[in-house]
């Protein structure tokens, strides 16, 4: 889920063995990560985001710092 975050929670649950019960990967999922495959999906792809957002931020200032050392 962290490598394709658009998979569907069944066609994870497919992938992993589980195809006859997705509520079944479900459950164990939570059990074993404390969250739903949906909900840990949604934690991933906003993580993402936070490094994205702060790595542009980063280069921005980095930019303007040279820009103001080049003066």
């Amino acid at each position: 889920m962290q490598l394709e975050p658009d998979l569907m929670v069944y066609a994870v649950s497919e992938m992993t063995g589980y195809a006859s019960d997705g509520q079944y990967f479900s459950k164990l999922f939570k059990k074993s990560t404390g969250m739903t495959p949906s909900e840990y999906r949604d934690n991933v792809q906003r993580d993402a985001e936070k490094r994205d957002h702060a790595q542009r931020e980063a280069e921005n200032r980095d930019n303007v710092k040279r820009g103001a050392e080049n003066r």
